[in-house]
């Protein structure tokens, strides 16, 4: 039986891609960063002024000259929101953030003659370059059938090598 909260690879790699927290927005300002080239690039992107996107990332200089980093307050309230709008869009940003030879899914898979199980798979060491830019692809188009079919081929072909293995629902997804 699959698990609740169980959803399509499609949504889960976009939902691991695309999530900024409080634990990883500077990596993800980071990222933006290296999309976009400069800091007033990133700053633009993002609707703020660059002085206070490098406040953010670098901190800055109290009265006495001390460095100092913004309040935890100013990040969680102003920082988080502003950089996790800016990345959603930044998809490019989003595949290029990850190591995919760390992927790891649970799931539910099934071939055929066999019924759906629950699967833990530490699958990212048998990723070649081609399924990487398959799902790639299809996730910079914004295809998430085609997202899911490049899992699927990857599964079949590569995997499994059986040519028949289907992901159903997706309980968990890790770089």
């Amino acid at each position: 039986m699959e698990g609740e909260g169980a959803m399509r690879f499609s949504k889960a790699l976009r939902e691991t891609l695309s999530g900024v927290d409080q634990e990883n927005w500077k990596d993800r300002l980071d990222d933006l960063h290296r999309e976009h080239g400069t800091w007033q690039k990133v700053a633009d992107h993002l609707g703020a002024n660059k002085r206070t996107v490098e406040r953010w990332r670098f901190g800055y200089r109290d009265k006495h000259g001390n460095r100092k980093q913004v309040a935890d307050k100013t990040v969680r309230d102003h920082a988080v929101p502003k950089v996790r709008a800016g990345w959603k869009g930044a998809r490019t940003a989003q595949l290029g953030s990850v190591d995919w030879s760390d992927m790891f899914v649970v799931g539910w898979m099934e071939t055929s003659g066999t019924p759906s199980r629950r699967q833990n798979m530490r699958v990212g060491q048998y990723l070649t370059g081609e399924d990487i830019e398959a799902i790639g692809n299809a996730y910079l188009a914004g295809d998430d059938a085609g997202v899911d079919r490049a899992m699927d081929r990857f599964l079949s072909d590569t995997y499994t090598q059986t040519g028949d293995a289907h992901l159903g629902n997706t309980e968990k997804l890790e770089f």
